[in-house]
């Protein structure tokens, strides 16, 4: 059996130019995304190598925390996490 490669129609430099000359724009639009970033965790669990924390509406889309990150916010939501 032989595979055969389709040829590449974009070049590597074309690519790599795209995203930088528009890393800050892609970068802002995120930003301004996730500033309204309200939801209802469902869950925390722990990750590879942090924590992950599901948020109801968003399953497909995990917050990862760093160990730090986890802390601060089990101490600042601690009666809300018990509930």
């Amino acid at each position: 059996m032989r595979f055969i490669t389709p040829p590449l129609s974009i070049r590597k430099e074309s690519i790599e130019a795209f995203k930088l000359n528009q890393r800050d724009e892609l970068t802002q639009r995120r930003l301004s995304a996730l500033n309204s970033f309200v939801g209802e965790m469902k869950e925390i669990t722990s990750a590879r190598f942090a924590y992950k924390m599901i948020i109801k509406h968003l399953p497909d889309f995990p917050v990862m925390m760093n160990e730090d990150m986890y802390h601060r916010l089990c101490n600042r939501f601690s009666v809300e996490i018990e509930l």
